[in-house]
């Protein structure tokens, strides 16, 4: 597996998506070296379980509103946790 420099392993991470990642996807977006701080998504993926492990996660409606996942609240302001 590739390793990401620490420079770049320091840095916030957010991630534009079509879908909504598969759990094997999720599981490799949770590792620590990534360092995932956000995830947007437009799709949900079929089994959404998995997704618990990320903490900020959001879905781009079509309407353009951005909604929390696990809250389901329309968000004004979408500013990831450091």
């Amino acid at each position: 597996m590739h390793r990401i420099p620490a420079s770049e392993r320091d840095q916030h991470k957010i991630m534009y998506v079509t879908d909504s990642p598969c759990k094997e996807c999720t599981q490799k977006l949770i590792e620590p070296y990534f360092r995932l701080n956000a995830l947007f998504y437009c799709t949900p993926y079929r089994e959404m379980d998995h997704l618990e492990f990320i903490t900020d996660l959001y879905r781009i409606l079509p309407s353009g509103f951005i909604i929390n996942h696990h809250t389901g609240q329309v968000m004004a302001d979408v500013t990831p946790r450091s």
